[in-house]
């Protein structure tokens, strides 16, 4: 998961790069739009594996006591 981050973040970069540059061509910004496009979408695919595991591992119940114990934090730091 860390090497997709750095995935997502040098897309970004570089897309970045190319819009603020003196230059403006269209098509490599496009293109690298699409590059941090699939990246994004690598990595929310890896998340949600990563969230599925989870979910096999601790079961049924257990998960629905992590569920409880995040609306309280959540609620706790206002955030819901």
């Amino acid at each position: 998961m860390i090497r997709l981050k750095g995935d997502v973040e040098a897309a970004r970069f570089e897309l970045e790069t190319l819009v603020e540059g003196p230059v403006l061509d269209e098509d490599a910004i496009m293109a690298q739009y699409e590059k941090l496009e699939k990246a994004h979408a690598a990595l929310g695919r890896e998340r949600f594996d990563f969230f599925l595991t989870v979910r096999k591992i601790v079961g049924y119940e257990n998960y629905q006591k992590l569920l409880v114990a995040k609306k309280l934090k959540d609620r706790k730091r206002g955030d819901r």
